[in-house]
């Protein structure tokens, strides 16, 4: 079963880079514009099933990418981005050369990183998402009519799903290339997430 992973477009927020979180931000002009060169792109795919985080940035980035021509997009709140609690809404553009940040773990080494005001570690997100590969995803593996599934979701949780699918160091877990509409193909086989492709370039906004 193929899964094209993709992150929702761009918001006010990723653009004066504020953490988002679970704050529930819109997206902008710009990354609705970026929501319709991704349907472009996958203008030939065939969808047969689509998911999204339950936040509005998301789901609006799921019915642009669709544009009326697939399924109904199924909102589901594991898909979410990383809580940060009462740090949602704040500036981390300092966060990754300050170590007074309080998100600079979160930008040195994610998988060690301690919320210290309240939030989500990540091995809550990766759980998350396992909760929604075992019970969602997995079963539509002997559903011979869904063979191309669309997921829409986050920055910080696209990163966890490709460093787990792809075998990646947390080291490199910012280097990935997840910009606002970048796109993944995996491959789910067995219960087992690869990566058959992914976009080469970084993108620029962070979370």
């Amino acid at each position: 079963m193929d899964i094209y992973l993709t992150r929702h477009g761009e918001t006010d927020w990723n653009r004066e880079m504020k953490l988002q979180g679970w704050a529930d931000i819109s997206l902008n002009e710009q990354g609705r514009e970026q929501a319709r060169r991704l349907a472009a792109r996958l203008a030939g795919v065939r969808f047969d099933r689509a998911f999204c985080s339950d936040l509005d940035r998301a789901a609006e980035t799921a019915e642009i990418v669709l544009g009326g021509r697939g399924p109904a997009v199924e909102p589901d709140p594991r898909l979410r981005e990383m809580g940060f609690g009462p740090l949602e809404g704040e500036p981390y553009g300092d966060a990754r050369t300050n170590p007074e940040n309080p998100l600079h773990g979160m930008f040195v080494r994610p998988d060690l990183y301690k919320p210290p005001f309240g939030g989500e570690e990540l091995s809550f997100v990766a759980a998350r998402f396992d909760s929604f590969k075992k019970s969602t995803l997995e079963p539509l593996e002997s559903d011979p009519s869904v063979r191309t599934v669309l997921i829409v979701a986050h920055g910080i949780i696209v990163r966890e799903i490709l460093t787990l699918a792809g075998g990646f160091q947390y080291e490199d877990f910012w280097k990935l290339p997840v910009g606002n509409c970048s796109i993944a193909r995996l491959k789910l086989e067995g219960g087992k997430l690869t990566i058959a492709e992914m976009d080469e370039k970084v993108g620029h906004w962070l979370i």
